[in-house]
């Protein structure tokens, strides 16, 4: 490497502010200065160069040594990864220099202390593992975390060949979920197990691993096979999630560990949605019957359909005492019936140690609850003796199912149970006043989060549940969820309180949900009356814990929300002498998560809000009647701390519409500019009509000394009619926007050169910004990860300019791309399928929508099995033709992390 090459690494080594330890020598050694760090990694260098850095660029590497020299102003000679401060450091390097990650970690681990190691969160792909892979410091790491970062066959194959060379010798985690790595790169990390002879935690979950046509893929072939040699004989955690491995590669892993030593010490089993059917249920639990797993505490088999014949195989195990260990049974979305629930309840006495039991969405009826209820309750059985955590959600067991639950528990049966969920159980009062009864006589009372949405529950019921909790019960409670439940609010038959209100009323400190930490009552009807019984129950210091409070729905206007915050807030007054300010802390001082959604508050409400919960971050507003005086009416307080610590705000579909003079969005980002709202990561102003100003102000802010929104990771304007211009706007701002992750354009009318701005902005490198990606692509948008364009009618033309940019090197984190209703033809989607194919362009693609474009069946079909063929992860999906990944639905674009 030159020599320039050397100083940035001796830069580098300045800026971790680590020191070496010498090997060897009496007491351990004696530490030197940080030239010695300069030194290994100048020594690092030459074991692990890095080919793709743009160490050439003069204007780039003087950044980098500009950002190093000022780190380094302020050495921590002791610091290690366990430190906070070294954390911070590392990941900022290894964010900026992706492709010089091994050089950067060979720095830091000249303290011999870098272990675990998580780069989960760095943006790396294929060539940064196969450089991790190449560093001597593999030896040392212990857990090696690359969950959903896309290393691919190739970045699997590198860590395979670190082992071959002695690398990765105390590895004891390898978290690989989400990577792509494909049936070679899988079976390659399964013939390596003889080298990673420490390894107990192994996860190959949702990587391609694919049985076709009856053929076992190679990779189980191969992982069935270190399993038999007893190469896999110290694991403790094995997750093949969301593979392909059907009935004949279920059967062939289990038979390998049947008998010996093999998997001896297994105690978590992942198995879940590996399209295994009763066949392989059948042959996981001969394995079992024969000795397999003896030590399994977690089985995991959710979305099989194994059914009830499948159940009843792995019961037959648990009878013979092989399953005496476990304590979490998952078996959602399997198709079990009745008598699948009649072989667990005859047998879970045989499993005295399980805790976790999860039936969602199945095909289980009243009968199989009364049967699971019947040997619960028993004092013979001794069945679901220790359970804490019951799920039946989505199971239609209506109010006798419910009653049958809550006699079992009078009997005391689940005496143990923390966690209850209930959500869409189809019951009403009569099942919730059996339930009360059990609580009020002394039943669960350990439960912790009661889960009661989406059912048909009314005020009586609520008026149980309040008698229940005003005699003792419910004082460990920290979660209700009685969202959906959209009669709660009604009156009672003296037409003078509601449902929330009855159970307000028995609300105290130290005594009926004193521990609430979590309430959920979206769409319960609640309205006004409700707000004045909330603070009644918060004056009264019985929400002191709340942190989430979703009340969303509710009719809730300006008048309401005064009621609420004149006595739940923190009180400010005003000395009009001195202009000092007192805060005095209100009832709720804890609350950081407030979503009033779907209401009626308008401009005063907003105003209210402003300071009544300043240590709020998260709020949502959206679908309420905020107007651009409402913003413009809060502008003063921003000065004054208004929502300094919110993080994610929501907005969308209010009236903020005024595009010139007084905008809201305007006093918006002129205050963002001066510093408000700066710990921002989630900005939603969908559905307000801002227009191509709005977004100019945006960017305005964007560019102020202060960096007005800098630390964005979403945002969201869909349906703002910025058009080309806004568009445009926002392209330029994106390279202040270092973090942005998700941005949904969607609905603006773009057009071609709306969609042309923001692609040029993207391919064109930005030179200015230290923050920027050093990489190929790293101009703006270097980081986006899912982007939303539909409706925007961009055509070919536009389709066109996208995909001369992805060939260019944009967009290369790309996942998801929402193309839908844009007038695109066969001509764009041929250049789309080119770019991809040919070019490889979007590397990371996993979702494209293409729904209600102008393209036929038969052209759809071509292009997209090309796609597909060149990216099998990859889902895509068209109005008239979608593949069998995506079975017959509409993906849309996930924004969520």
């Amino acid at each position: 490497m030159s020599s320039e090459g050397g100083g940035f690494l001796t830069a580098l080594g300045r800026m971790l502010g680590f020191r070496s330890r010498r090997r060897g020598g009496g007491g351990g050694g004696a530490s030197t200065t940080s030239s010695s760090a300069a030194a290994a990694a100048a020594a690092a260098a030459t074991v692990a160069p890095s080919p793709t850095m743009s160490l050439r660029d003069r204007k780039g590497k003087a950044k980098m040594a500009a950002v190093a020299a000022a780190a380094a102003e302020e050495p921590s000679p002791t610091m290690s990864l366990r430190d906070r401060k070294g954390k911070a450091k590392m990941a900022a390097v290894v964010e900026e220099l992706p492709h010089s990650l091994a050089l950067a970690v060979s720095v830091v681990s000249e303290n011999g202390m870098i272990s675990p190691l998580d780069i989960a969160n760095f943006a790396i792909v294929s060539k940064s593992a196969r450089e991790l892979a190449r560093s001597w410091l593999t030896r040392d790491v212990t857990e090696l975390n690359l969950k959903n970062r896309k290393i691919g066959e190739d970045g699997a194959r590198s860590i395979v060949d670190a082992a071959k060379r002695g690398g990765f010798s105390n590895l004891q985690k390898l978290l690989l979920g989400r990577n792509r790595i494909g049936e070679y790169g899988a079976m390659s990390i399964a013939l390596a197990q003889p080298l990673l002879t420490k390894l107990t935690v192994l996860d190959l979950s949702s990587n391609c691993i694919t049985s076709e046509d009856g053929v076992v893929s190679s990779a189980m072939t191969a992982i069935a096979r270190s399993v038999a040699d007893c190469s896999l004989c110290q694991l403790t955690d094995l997750n093949i999630d969301f593979n392909y491995l059907g009935d004949d590669g279920t059967r062939m892993l289990v038979k390998a560990a049947t008998g010996g030593a093999q998997l001896a010490n297994l105690k978590k089993l992942s198995l879940g949605c590996v399209w295994m059917e009763s066949t392989g249920a059948l042959a996981l639990g001969r394995a079992l019957r024969r000795g397999a797993f003896p030590r399994l505490t977690s089985l995991n088999l959710r979305m099989n359909e194994i059914g009830s014949e499948g159940v009843k195989a792995i019961m037959d195990a648990a009878k013979e005492g092989r399953l005496a260990h476990l304590t979490e049974l998952h078996l959602s979305d399997c198709e079990i019936e009745d008598e699948g629930v009649r072989a667990i309840a005859q047998t879970a006495s045989q499993i005295p140690q399980l805790t976790k039991l999860g039936l969602i969405n199945n095909g289980i009826t009243i009968d199989g609850i009364r049967i699971l209820m019947h040997h619960a309750s028993e004092e013979a059985d001794a069945a679901l003796v220790h359970l804490t955590e019951l799920d039946i959600s989505g199971i239609p067991i209506g109010d006798e199912g419910v009653r049958l639950i809550a006699q079992a528990a009078e009997r005391g049966a689940l005496a143990e149970l923390t966690c209850a969920n209930f959500s869409e159980c189809e019951f009403g009062d009569e099942g919730l006043i059996a339930l009360a009864h059990a609580l009020e006589h002394g039943a669960l009372v350990q439960l912790a989060k009661l889960d009661l949405a989406y059912n048909c529950i009314t005020v009586d019921g609520m008026e149980a549940l309040a008698h229940a909790a005003d005699h003792g019960a419910l004082v460990h409670l920290t979660h209700l969820d009685l969202a959906f439940n959209d009669e709660i609010g009604a009156l009672d038959e003296d037409g003078e309180y509601g449902g929330i209100e009855k159970l307000m009323l028995c609300a105290k400190r130290d005594g009926p949900l004193a521990n609430i930490s979590h309430l959920d009552l979206e769409c319960t009807d609640i309205g006004y009356a409700l707000m004045g019984a909330l603070a009644d129950a918060a004056e009264r210091g019985a929400l002191e814990q709340l942190t989430e409070l979703n009340l969303s729905m509710n009719g809730i206007d300006d008048e309401g929300l005064e009621e609420f915050v004149s006595v739940a807030c923190l009180e400010v007054t005003l000395d009009e002498m001195t202009g000092h300010q007192t805060i005095k802390e209100g009832m709720m001082a804890n609350l950081t998560t407030l979503n009033l959604a779907k209401n009626a508050i308008g401009d005063r409400g907003l105003k209210q809000l402003a300071f009544a919960f300043p240590q709020l971050t998260e709020l949502n507003l959206a679908r309420n009647s905020i107007t651009d005086q409402g913003i413009l009416s809060i502008k003063d307080e921003f000065e004054k701390g208004a929502f300094k610590n919110l993080t994610k705000l929501n907005l969308a579909d209010n009236k903020i519409k005024k595009t010139r003079g007084d905008s809201g969005m305007n006093a918006l980002a002129f205050e963002a500019g001066r510093g408000a709202l700066e710990h921002l990561t989630e900005l939603n102003l969908s559905g307000n009509l801002i227009g191509e100003n709005g977004a100019r102000a945006l960017a305005k802010a964007a560019a102020t000394r202060r960096g007005g929104f800098k630390h964005l990771n979403k945002l969201f304007l869909a349906s703002t009619n910025i058009k080309a211009r806004g568009a445009s706007a926002i392209a330029k701002a994106a390279r202040y926007w270092p973090h942005l992750r998700g941005l949904d354009l969607s609905s603006n009318r773009l057009g071609a050169d709306g969609v042309r701005a923001l692609c040029e902005a993207a391919a064109t490198r930005n030179e200015e910004s230290c923050s920027r990606v050093l990489e190929r692509g790293g101009g703006a948008f270097a980081r986006l990860t899912k982007l939303e364009l539909s409706d925007n009618d961009m055509g070919n033309d536009g389709m066109i300019a996208l995909a001369d940019a992805t060939m260019a090197g944009a967009f290369q984190r790309l996942v998801g791309l929402g193309l839908s209703s844009n007038k695109i033809g066969g001509s764009g989607m041929r250049v789309l399928s080119r770019a991809v194919v040919a070019h490889g362009a979007l590397p990371r693609i996993e979702e494209i929508e293409l729904i209600d474009n102008l393209i036929n069946e038969q052209q759809s079909q071509r292009i997209i099995v090309a796609i597909l063929k060149e990216r099998p992860e990859c889902t895509v999906a068209n109005f008239d033709w979608k593949c069998a990944l995506l079975a017959g639905e509409s993906i849309g674009i996930n924004f969520d992390d």
